[in-house]
């Protein structure tokens, strides 16, 4: 039986009276935007500085957390050990961000919201993706990262060429986003970002990718690692621009600083997260 919902083309079996579901590969999802984020990350503090209790606030927790702050500010309830497994489910494409993050990616009105934001006060989104960037992505690591983006969109059959992302206040068609070699970090993140709230709505699309890109680090329960080659076939060079005022005035809009965002995430005695919030404002960016 073949089912066709939103972007996402996959075809369901059953075995025992459970639905088993079959991708294709690759697909462009939430779970595998994530994975990407993931490998990019900028240097992280040593296992030793973890045992002392020492956070660098690049864990992936702190990345989606982050990611989903672009949507809507989001303040995560409950227990530290149930938000880690919704993270983790979430970047295995098994749901959609279990019972804390769900809550954003499948609700209408917050999508519609985002939506409305990047079409028409795009500064003001990209401001908030470009610290997240400048927080997160390793400098050295950002020409990878663009290049297995771009051939995973290549790739996803999923993605008609006439889809549009809102790379820029002007959307550009992936048509036309596959042969790019110029791009500020900050939007072109941003638009894919936009692309996965705004479109692909089952997260579980991406589970054979994340599959094909992951390895097993040792017995059945243990952690998986990122083994793949994603964006190897892009041979040209990427050159980026910065998000500054020169930028701006190219895409036509109005400048302002990024907002760099510091999350704490503090867990008092009952087990609970209690958040702290520091602003900076900070020129440049990617």
């Amino acid at each position: 039986m073949r089912i066709v919902t939103g972007q996402v083309d996959r075809v369901t079996k059953f075995y025992g009276g459970r639905i088993m579901w079959e991708h294709t590969y690759p697909v462009l999802c939430g779970g595998t935007f994530f994975c990407l984020l993931l490998e990019a990350r900028g240097q992280r503090t040593k296992k030793r500085g973890n045992a002392k209790g020492e956070t660098d606030g690049l864990s992936q927790t702190d990345l989606l957390i982050e990611l989903v702050n672009i949507i809507k500010i989001f303040r995560p309830p409950g227990k530290e050990s149930t938000l880690k497994k919704n993270v983790s489910a979430y970047k295995r494409c098994e749901d959609n961000g279990g019972s804390y993050f769900a809550v954003i990616f499948e609700s209408e009105s917050d999508i519609r919201a985002f939506d409305e934001r990047v079409k028409g006060s795009y500064n003001s989104v990209l401001s908030d993706m470009s610290a997240l960037v400048d927080r997160f992505i390793g400098k050295d690591k950002a020409e990878n990262l663009v290049k297995a983006m771009l051939e995973l969109i290549s790739q996803d059959k999923s993605i008609a060429d006439r889809a549009l992302f809102y790379i820029g206040e002007e959307p550009i068609p992936k048509s036309e986003i596959k042969n790019i070699d110029n791009v500020c970090l900050a939007a072109f993140i941003l638009g894919i970002w936009h692309y996965i709230v705004t479109k692909v709505k089952d997260n579980r699309a991406g589970k054979a990718t994340f599959e094909k890109w992951h390895k097993k680090k040792g017995e059945a329960n243990s952690e998986w690692i990122f083994d793949s080659d994603i964006g190897s076939g892009i041979k040209r060079n990427i050159n980026f621009q910065t998000f500054n005022e020169e930028f701006a005035e190219e895409i036509h809009i109005d400048y302002t600083p990024p907002r760099q965002i510091t999350q704490n995430i503090n867990i008092n005695s009952n087990g609970n997260i209690v958040n702290g919030f520091v602003f900076n404002l900070q020129n440049g960016g990617y």
